[in-house]
């Protein structure tokens, strides 16, 4: 069986979910053209950015990590938008930092985060906003079909999940990153997502779980 941890609920067959949280989206308060760069490591952030109805600048840069939300922002009309070569905020920081320079940054982040970019950028103009937050519900436990696979989409849902469920020896973990991963290292049979997203993640799950059977 594969279980999907995720903050919604998705719709993949033969998979299911473990929601034990909900995106809460913050209203922000910004003026986008005091600003020369627009960084962003989610959906959520556009989302929330949407919602409040901030007037729009479409001249600014905009770095994303992934791929789906450049499209999002594309859609938007932003001409100039880019991802880095690996889906995550370090690398993103590395393969744009001397493009960043003498410029004036803005960066939507979740409240909770593994990676804390302004502090690792401390030679960079960065102002960061918390877009958005995971709010953790009151969860009812599952009897779990074992032996099973676990997505784990977020290091912080892996946290929270500890504190309802138990991961078995047999038991096998595919995680959407690096970071993710790093939150679970005490267990064995961890696989890493080579992109990061939940359909990669599902697709390895899919692998995984015919190699049991």
């Amino acid at each position: 069986m594969i279980y999907l941890i995720s903050a919604k609920a998705h719709n993949f067959k033969g998979v299911e979910n473990i929601c034990l949280s909900k995106i809460k989206l913050n209203k922000i308060k910004v003026n986008l053209k005091d600003f020369d760069t627009l960084i962003t490591s989610s959906k959520n952030a556009l989302k929330s950015l949407l919602k409040s109805e901030c007037e729009l600048n479409l001249k600014m840069q905009i770095l994303t990590l992934s791929k789906e939300s450049a499209q999002d922002f594309k859609k938007l009309a932003f001409k100039n938008v880019k991802t880095p070569k690996k889906a995550y905020m370090k690398d993103l920081l590395n393969e744009f930092q001397n493009e960043l320079k003498d410029k004036k940054i803005l960066y939507l982040r979740a409240k909770k985060v593994s990676f804390d970019l302004a502090k690792k950028a401390k030679n960079l103009n960065i102002k960061e906003i918390i877009a958005y937050e995971n709010v953790y519900k009151k969860h009812r436990i599952k009897n779990l079909v074992r032996p099973c696979i676990f997505i784990f989409t977020s290091f912080d849902l892996a946290d929270t999940f500890l504190k309802y469920y138990e991961i078995k020896d047999d038991d096998k973990i595919v995680a959407i990153g690096s970071s993710t991963a790093l939150r679970l290292k005490e267990f064995k049979n961890i696989f890493i997502s080579k992109k990061a997203n939940i359909k990669e993640c599902v697709k390895l799950a899919r692998k995984l779980e015919k190699i049991n059977s």
